[in-house]
């Protein structure tokens, strides 16, 4: 009689077992992990360096060349976001949110917080402070759950603070989420998203252990080892402690006058423990958790960049190119809410010309930078000589890209007697000129 055999779709050989339930393949499966166990990650942060910097670096950095503000008024919103210490309030809810998950700020102004905020009322001054707290503390009221249009769909209404029972109404929080949730766990978790930390625990856990092995087998990197004949013999006649004794004498001697005393029916080896292969294993470990954390090796253990002329710029590159991502994706929504408070809290109002751009975030050497200088200023001055350009066009580049300030009016001045020049001479094409 023919045995049955149950097989799933996909590749299949029934002589290796392949794709049927004989193979060990066919028995994976994925389970959830529990995203709420959050006293192991704070016990992980508290305990682990490694752990500590995945959730410390990537916010640091996303902030540390912070935003360049684009309006008449910026130094007075600059000196706002200094008051308010918005910086460092930024970089604490962006660890509790790569920490727990999700993270917010709290905008103390002189509107009530049980209340909708409404930007339009804030006054010169009227934001008072941040309050930075984290999931765990912005405990979810009323999910909106019912109308599949509302901006805030599957997001709280309202928060309370477990501790005091205050009522926060929406408006007032800045959220800044972990990671990304599917829609259906999102909301398990009250619209916050998953921890960092979490996602690569597992691969720092597996790198500690394996340090912590090697540590612990250095303390017996040479292993001692002496042959009796009889030994067993002596041992199954009620000599053990004779036995104990006796070695414990040899090791006494050996330690204090460095002196080894054998009897002439014992011989004594010293066995030291191999470490071959175990570095190439550790920086394997290290390039997971490095990748399970989204940060180079370089940045996250402070290692620098292996192998021939070697020097990382590829990993800056990518690394920078995942903050720039970070700051769009996380960032950007919650200063879209928070530059309306802040930005009338500096100015009483809020300017139409108001607009700002993410610095760049590798800081170019000096020498390279006078150098590119010096090769723009050449370009520009060969324009100038060829009738290219004017030197109220170049005054624009140079004031766009913030290398020199100068007066617009100046500028407009200049550039009508340019093109007055032109009508005079009664052709269309630039001239050159020199002030």
């Amino acid at each position: 009689m023919s045995q049955d055999i149950k097989v799933s779709d996909g590749l299949m050989n029934s002589l290796t077992k392949l794709g049927t339930e004989r193979s060990k393949r066919s028995h994976f499966s994925w389970s959830y992990g529990n995203i709420n166990n959050f006293q192991q990650y704070e016990a992980a942060y508290q305990e682990s360096w490694i752990a500590r910097r995945i959730c410390d670096v990537i916010p640091s950095d996303m902030v540390r060349e912070w935003r360049d503000i684009k309006c008449d008024k910026a130094d007075e919103i600059r000196s706002e976001e200094d008051r308010l210490r918005l910086t460092s309030h930024l970089v604490t809810a962006l660890t509790w949110a790569r920490l727990y998950g999700g993270a917010g700020l709290v905008m103390i102004t002189d509107q009530d917080l049980t209340k909708p905020l409404d930007p339009r009322k804030i006054k010169k001054g009227g934001l008072k402070r941040l309050m930075v707290l984290d999931r765990w503390y912005l405990s979810a009221g009323d999910m909106r759950i019912d109308n599949v249009l509302d901006e805030n769909f599957l997001l709280p209404s309202h928060y309370i603070v477990p501790s005091s029972k205050a009522l926060i109404h929406e408006s007032h929080v800045v959220r800044i989420v972990g990671e990304p949730l599917p829609m259906r766990l999102s909301l398990q978790a009250q619209g916050w998203g998953d921890s960092a930390l979490r996602q690569a625990l597992e691969v720092v856990q597996d790198f500690t252990a394996s340090v912590a092995g090697v540590a612990e087998s250095m303390q017996e990197f040479n292993v001692d080892t002496i042959r009796k004949e009889g030994l067993f013999n002596e041992l199954g006649s009620d000599q053990e402690d004779a036995i104990i004794r006796r070695f414990q004498a040899w090791g006494m001697m050996k330690s204090l006058f460095n002196v080894s005393l054998l009897d002439g029916e014992e011989t004594y080896d010293r066995n030291s423990l191999t470490y071959s292969g175990i570095a190439d294993i550790l920086e394997t470990q290290m390039k997971l958790v490095a990748g399970a954390s989204h940060t180079p090796v370089t940045k996250l253990f402070g290692d620098s960049a292996k192998g021939l002329n070697a020097t990382g710029e590829g990993d800056d590159i990518n690394y920078n190119s995942f903050i720039r991502s970070e700051q769009v994706a996380k960032l950007d929504p919650a200063l879209r809410r928070l530059d309306e408070v802040l930005v009338r809290s500096a100015l009483g109002a809020f300017p139409d010309d108001f607009n700002y751009v993410w610095k760049p975030l590798d800081v170019q050497d000096p020498g390279e930078l006078a150098q590119s200088n010096k090769t723009q200023a050449d370009a520009d001055i060969a324009y100038l000589d060829a009738g290219v350009v004017t030197i109220s066009q170049i005054q624009r580049n140079l004031q766009a890209s913030e290398r020199y300030q100068f007066d617009p009016a100046r500028i407009d001045e200049l550039e009508r007697i340019e093109n007055l020049k032109v009508v005079q001479n009664g052709h269309d094409t630039q001239v050159k000129m020199t002030f």
